[in-house]
């Protein structure tokens, strides 16, 4: 479907100083030298300057790839290609790697503006898609100077800038909301458990096969690649629980003359565990507190069903915690090239501190109380979230 707009429609080359790949050289820790900003240093549209390593640069080169207020840089390759950053500040001494494309726009346009057009699906489509419609990798300088960029009078541009600065500031307010719900819960199991490798409030220590009465392994049949429709059966991902919180949306769709095996249907109050994944995800886990019917459990996860000593949300959180985390990630093997794996039997071996149950259940009553806040404010980031999205493509209509 042709995109379409009000304005003027303009190629990026036309209103940009600059587009150019940036400084190829190591990362170095000299507080002298200038910062070196490269993709990774770049996580949810934020930069940690005190944290961006340094590297050495000659007075020449900086001058060519020295970053300042306005400039944009794009990721050119990995995983989050094409994903864009818009510089609002920066140490005055400070230059690009060059696995960045940095876009340093002219007076024609407020690079508020432009950077709020590199999150359309506009921009999306014209990234991903070349002209015979097939996926292409990777993002280069040629495509950027080629991009169609709709082009309103320098005013019209700040104010649409505002507005959707204005929608982004509350998206941003209700994300910060749950993470910072989702923070309490962490803080809390510490305040009434404390850390579960060092055990400071002695409590009983037992391992895992004590408080299990079974580890079910999972399935592992042919599916399709799509995500299952809500009244298909599927099987999760692994990325279902990667993150420590039950995701539903992650799964395949069952292929349909394949007989699903109701025995291994997930339930709420259902614990799982990954039993392989890379070292630093390999143990991660979920309860289930809410989920649609008809998903099953996959090879790559268990259901650990507890017996009476052990609340289920208690243990969720103890195997949650960074320093139990790194126990698991030692319990997992694996052939060079193949991904870690944790057996049953040595699940088993794994020491977990266990309070006295009605401690256990007052942790899981109070973080009941969590989850229902979390999803009044779920519900309001959605609704912030589409109320964003849509002033976004409106925007650049000329539709505001």
């Amino acid at each position: 479907m042709r995109y379409k707009s009000v304005f003027p429609i303009v190629k990026l080359n036309e209103i940009s100083e600059k587009i150019d790949y940036g400084l190829t050289a190591s990362a170095r820790d000299i507080e002298e030298n200038p910062k070196f900003l490269r993709i990774t240093d770049i996580q949810n549209n934020s930069v940690n300057w005190d944290n961006v390593p340094s590297c050495e640069c000659t007075e020449k080169d900086f001058k060519k790839y020295a970053l300042k207020q306005g400039d944009i840089v794009f990721a050119r390759t990995g995983a989050t290609t094409g994903k864009s950053f818009l510089i609002r500040h920066c140490p005055s001494r400070s230059v690009f790697a060059s696995y960045l494309i940095r876009v340093r726009p002219s007076p024609k346009i407020d690079s508020e503006y432009l950077s709020r057009f590199f999150q359309t699906p506009n921009y999306w489509n014209q990234i991903t898609l070349s002209s015979t419609g097939t996926a292409q990798t990777g993002v280069n300088s040629t495509k950027l100077k080629d991009l169609k960029i709709p082009l309103p009078p320098l005013e019209e541009q700040k104010r649409i800038a505002a507005i959707l600065d204005k929608a982004d500031r509350i998206r941003r307010k209700r994300q910060e909301a749950i993470r910072l719900t989702e923070e309490l819960a962490r803080s809390l199991f510490l305040d009434m458990f404390g850390d579960p490798v060092t055990n400071p409030k002695g409590w009983d220590v037992l391992e895992v096969g004590k408080i299990v009465n079974s580890i079910e392994s999972g399935w592992s049949p042919k599916c399709d690649s799509r995500t299952a429709e809500k009244e298909e059966w599927g099987i999760l991902k692994l990325g279902a629980i990667t993150w420590g919180i039950f995701d539903e949306m992650q799964n395949k769709a069952l292929l349909p003359d394949t007989k699903p095996r109701l025995d291994l249907e997930i339930k709420i109050g259902d614990l799982l565990f990954s039993r392989k994944n890379t070292y630093e995800l390999v143990g991660a886990s979920a309860f289930v507190y809410k989920t649609r019917s008809k998903l099953l459990l996959p090879d790559l996860i268990f259901r650990l069903n507890v017996n009476g000593q052990i609340d289920p949300v208690y243990l969720w959180q103890a195997l949650s915690q960074s320093s139990l985390r790194k126990e698991i990630s030692r319990l997992a093997s694996g052939s060079a090239g193949s991904m870690p794996n944790i057996s049953k039997a040595k699940l088993r071996t794994l020491k977990v501190t266990v309070p006295p149950l009605d401690r256990q259940k007052k942790y899981n009553q109070i973080l009941q109380k969590c989850w229902k806040q979390q999803e009044s404010l779920e519900e309001a980031a959605q609704e912030s979230e589409n109320l964003f999205n849509s002033l976004l493509q409106r925007a650049f209509r000329g539709e505001l």
